[in-house]
């Protein structure tokens, strides 16, 4: 063809069709061609490039048309694309528990469950998706699913730290950010691995992680990111676990047999979480046995725990678990790292070196006892909603004397009991939409008795001093939340809370109305994923939320920003002795805090790296001096870097964590972390070893500083590094229906002299630090039945 200035209406003619067209409205168009074309339609299709143009076929003739674009009023007309609905619920399947926040992903975007194991996507083609579902510990499951309703059943991965995370690219968020910054997922398959009484697997698996702590061994108290005590919570089934003392990882308020899954969000969560400016760890319980009853034992020689659940009715199940220590069936002194330094009835108090000349340490042996019990109700009323009802209550003792220099006399004992309860209901629409009403409540009760004075005979005895306190911290809640997706690149969350707090020292109560809104934008922009959120406590004021998620091959890169306030604390107050205690009551002014974090993750075959920076900046925490306590700012910066390989079905890993502390002093703190699993199945052989450094003394009657004033003076506990490796070995096998597991496990095994800091007392010349040992050599026998 070769024309030139030539009218489209007359080049048309040109070609050998049967063609039709307006003329006047194509001879406005004029073009100049120099060039060969293999076909007509060929022709057609470079005559028409770049004009408002259309050609279609219609009985062997080309029709040329005009596309008209429509007014705005027009516009408003026209039938929007139709739209189609993909959604389902996700479960384990051999017990059909519906597994929480699974990691769902196909060509174009990424998604998750929520805490019911719901998924839902909407589609503008009702063609067959391609999706693949991974949890933690499971196999993952690529499949090609049609629109509408669907059951999706993952398969548990044999016992071993290969569950720890999930196989494939998306491992690296779930183990590095989980689904945002700051989040770290553990399955619970993988705690019961670990060196130490299964019974505290759930705390033993977490401070391994990187950015929790684990020097000092703080018992059942999560210090995250350079938190203290009190700033962080923990949350099963919907209601808040304040803690108990948890003397020499035993045991922990958390029985492992109830929970299915473990999140921990170190900062920077998103606006459906609320009132704590440190970290929160939200833990799922199981749903229990619906098709065949169950029975489980394990007795060790420190604890045993017993659970039971069975279906009860259709989709309906009953589960229950009890659990005691039995520190009386060893021989205590034979935990004292410390040898002849701890202090009991019969001896005298052992001056530490290094300490000041007005501060003196004391090294005593409690005596401890705690038991706990749970019962859970859950079902189904459908294929699609379900409910539960979850109750918990346990007790705690904790008591020591002692006879020191001059017949000084201390005794002291600490009486805890904590109740929760939680009943929810969620129900899922047609279209994958979910809604949950939640009501939640929590208690903790505390009494602590503390005796003390200078023993004497004659005219010179002198009375002891008798201080007794009872502190009581309740939290009750109604929680709604909606999650739904309006558009294909959006799913919505809006929710809203009404929160009460009551808090009571030695019968001097005070209450707190808290109602909250909140609401959530996940837009996903093919891989990209932003996620606004905006939560407004009708108390104060607006806090916003943002966090950005963008995976890329094999890389992912998360960042997360956010202003958070809490209500409640575990504050120092002095008592009639001009000693302090820690108590929960709630704050008169809140505490303020904005996190920042931003992470990178690689991940391929097997092998993940991952590294998280973070800042935190929080407001009116309350420290303590000799004579009162005090409000003061906090800035936190740190870094997480985490390293993985697994090799075959075993695995090695290992974390490095540094945090500053800036407030009336600097503290530098920095943890080594790694550990192995070794597969040589039935055998299973596991280790692992912590090193921490700078960072100053816990307690757990404290504020996680070991920091005290003394006029304008910083008494500081000398910074001494803490070490512990750990070993076990744990063998699997059955006898006839029943499933065995035994093993052994030895703690500190170098029998590295470690502390805790549990109590201080202080006069008007001296400060008394008060300490039991941490975790000393110990051996630990278990036998585990199942059935």
């Amino acid at each position: 063809m070769s024309v030139s200035d030539e009218p489209l209406s007359k080049t048309l003619r040109r070609l050998d069709l049967d063609l039709s067209f307006d003329a006047r409205a194509l001879s406005k168009y004029s073009l100049t061609v120099e060039r060969s074309f293999d076909s007509p339609q060929q022709a057609i299709d470079f005559l028409l490039k770049g004009k408002p143009l259309v050609c279609e076929q219609i009985n062997g003739v080309y029709v040329i048309s005009q596309i008209i674009e429509p007014t705005s009023a027009e516009r408003k007309k026209y039938v929007q694309l139709p739209v189609f609905n993909l959604y389902g619920i996700i479960r384990d399947a051999h017990s059909g528990e519906r597994l929480p926040y699974a990691y769902i992903s196909s060509s174009h975007a990424t998604a998750s469950g929520d805490v019911n194991g719901v998924f839902d996507f909407k589609l503008h083609s009702n063609n067959p998706v391609k999706l693949k579902f991974s949890y933690l510990g499971y196999h993952d499951l690529d499949t090609l699913l049609n629109l509408g309703n669907h059951n999706i059943e993952l398969f548990p991965k044999p016992i071993t730290l290969r569950g720890l995370t999930v196989a494939s690219s998306s491992n690296a968020m779930l183990m590095q950010s989980g689904l945002s910054s700051g989040e770290v997922r553990v399955n619970q398959q993988v705690a019961i691995m670990m060196p130490g009484n299964a019974d505290n697997s759930v705390f033993n698996i977490l401070q391994l992680m990187p950015g929790v702590r684990a020097s000092g061994e703080p018992p059942n108290n999560l210090i995250v990111w350079g938190s203290s005590m009190g700033e962080s919570s923990v949350v099963f089934d919907g209601f808040t676990l304040y803690g108990m003392k948890g003397f020499n990882d035993n045991i922990s308020s958390i029985n492992p047999y109830m929970v299915k899954d473990i999140r921990l969000m170190k900062g920077g969560y998103n606006a459906s979480q609320g009132s704590r400016v440190g970290a929160i760890t939200e833990i799922t319980g199981i749903d229990g046995r619906r098709y065949k009853p169950s029975f489980k034992a394990n007795l060790s020689n420190l604890t045993a725990n017993l659970f039971a659940s069975a279906p009860i009715a259709k989709q309906t199940s009953l589960t229950a678990a009890y659990r005691q220590t039995f520190y009386k069936l060893y021989d205590i002194e034979n935990l004292n790292s410390q040898g002849n330094n701890a202090s009991s009835s019969k001896d005298k108090p052992w001056h530490g070196a290094g300490l000041r000349p007005n501060q003196s340490a004391i090294y005593i042996l409690p005596n401890y006892r705690f038991s706990d019990g749970n019962i859970k109700l859950s079902g189904q009323v459908s294929d699609k909603d379900s409910y539960y009802i979850s109750l918990y209550a346990a007790d705690d003792k904790f008591d020591f004397s002692l006879l020191g220099d001059d017949n000084y006399t201390i005794d002291a004992s600490e009486e805890s009991r904590q109740y929760g309860s939680a009943a929810k209901y969620a129900k899922m629409w047609a279209r994958g939409a979910i809604s949950d009403l939640a009501i939640s409540f929590s208690q903790l009760s505390t009494k602590t008795d503390h005796l003390q004075g200078i023993g004497g005979s004659g005219s010179g005895q002198q009375a002891l001093k008798s201080t007794k306190l009872s502190n009581v911290m309740q939290e009750s809640a109604i929680k709604l939340k909606h999650r739904f997706r309006p558009h294909e690149s959006h799913q919505m969350e809006i929710g809203s809370e009404w929160m009460v707090y009551r808090s009571s020292i030695n019968g001097l109560e005070n209450t707190l109305l808290k109602p909250s809104l909140f609401i959530i934008d996940n837009i996903s922009l093919k891989k990209l994923t932003i996620s606004p959120g905006l939560r407004f406590d009708l108390r104060n004021n607006l806090l916003p939320r943002l966090s950005i998620k963008m995976p890329f091959d094999q890389w992912t890169a998360t960042a997360a920003w956010g202003l958070y306030n809490q209500y409640i604390s575990n504050i120092p107050i002095h008592n009639t002795s001009n000693n302090y205690q820690f108590v929960w009551q709630i704050l008169d002014k809140p505490m303020r805090s904005m996190h920042t974090v931003a992470g990178l993750a690689y991940s391929e075959n097997g092998f993940l790296a991952s590294v998280e920076g973070y800042a935190k900046k929080i407001n009116n925490a309350a420290r303590l001096s000799i004579d009162t306590t005090y409000m003061t700012d906090i800035n936190i910066y740190g870094i997480d870097l985490f390293l993985k390989k697994e090799i075959g079905k075993s695995l090695v890993f290992g974390s490095y964590s540094l945090a500053s502390i800036r407030e009336y002093s600097s503290e530098l703190g920095q943890e080594l972390k790694s550990g192995a699993v070794i597969a040589l199945s039935p055998f299973y052989i596991s280790a692992t070893y912590i090193y921490g450094t700078g960072f100053a003394n816990l307690s757990s009657l404290g504020h996680g500083r070991g920091q005290t004033m003394m006029g304008n003076n910083a008494i500081v506990d000398e910074d001494k590094p803490y070490s512990r490796l750990d070993l076990s070995v744990r063998y699997s096998f059955k006898l006839r229906t029943a499933t065995m597991n035994t093993g052994l496990s030895v703690l500190n095994l170098l029998d590295t002299q470690n502390v805790k800091y549990n109590y201080m007392m202080a006069d008007k010349n001296e400060v008394t630090s008060i300490y039991t040992s941490a975790t000393p050599f110990t051996t630990m026998f278990f036998l585990e039945v199942i059935f």
